[in-house]
Order: C-alpha cells, then structure tokens, then sequence
C-alpha cells in the first residue's frame, strides 16, 4: 500500500510538471544582478525554475526507486530511452569539457538530462489504463491553454 501511494505521488508530480512546464518561462542563464531579476515580473525566465523543475523529477525518480526497494517491484520495462539518455550523459559530459561559458552548458546538460528521466520513470509509472487517460486528458489540457494564449 505505501509503494502504490508513493508511486502516485511520483505519477501525479510528473504529470503536473509536464502540463506546467511549457507554461512557465524558463532559461539556463543567469542575470548578473540578482537584485535586477529579483525585481523582475513572474513571467520572467529564471534559471532557479528550472532547477526547481529538475529536482521535482529527481525527487519523482526517487520516490519510484522507493517504492520499488518498499513493496513489490515490478519488472523495469526498457524502451531504449535508457540507452539515448546515456548518449545524451556522454555527449553532455564533452560538450561541458569543451564549452566556452561552462555554467550554462551544465545548466542545459543537467535539464535534458533530467527530461530524459522524467520519460523513463513516467513510462514505468504507467502501467493501468486510466493513468494512461489522466496524463492524456492533462496534455490535451495544456495544449488548448497554450492554443489559447496563442490566439
């Protein structure tokens, strides 16, 4: 019982943060005076966002891998994300050797890091029908908010 409530804990945190996301203005580069972007409206990119949004996944990621070593684990279902997620980790890991401005490239390597867990740990969360419908109905949901605000 608690694996399964955990788990839907993750489910819903992933499905939330994949409906928010494309809302919310986000970037890897920082302002160089934290009292200026303090300053600045809501809407405003901040990089504080997306690592706000990095350690919801990796707090997800975490709560499943619980789950799993608490209740009965499942069987991992592999969907060769894993394997581009560590093609993405090696080339991530050069592109940062070689970068000019170093703290963005690992700002960006760490969020497309972290977006390839989310899928993976979301694709081992769905395993019934109506939690496939509910983050179904959540994207649709958030697409006709952003077709909204596009018009």
């Amino acid at each position: 019982m608690a694996a399964e409530s955990l788990e839907r804990i993750a489910l819903f945190a992933l499905i939330a943060l994949a409906v928010l996301r494309p809302l919310i203005g986000e970037t890897y580069h920082s302002s160089a005076d934290p009292i200026a972007e303090a300053l600045q409206e809501l809407s405003h990119p901040s990089p504080a966002r997306t690592l706000l949004f990095n350690v919801i996944i990796l707090s997800c990621a975490t709560l499943w891998l619980l789950a799993r070593a608490v209740g009965p684990a499942s069987r991992f279902r592999t969907t060769g994300l894993e394997l581009g997620l560590a093609l993405i980790a090696i080339a991530s890991v050069i592109s940062c050797a070689v970068a000019g401005n170093k703290r963005i490239a690992i700002n960006a390597a760490i969020d497309w890091l972290c977006m390839g867990m989310a899928a993976i740990v979301l694709v081992q969360l769905l395993r019934y029908d109506w939690q496939r419908r509910v983050l179904l109905a959540a994207v649709v949901a958030g697409a006709a908010v952003q077709a909204v605000q596009c018009i």
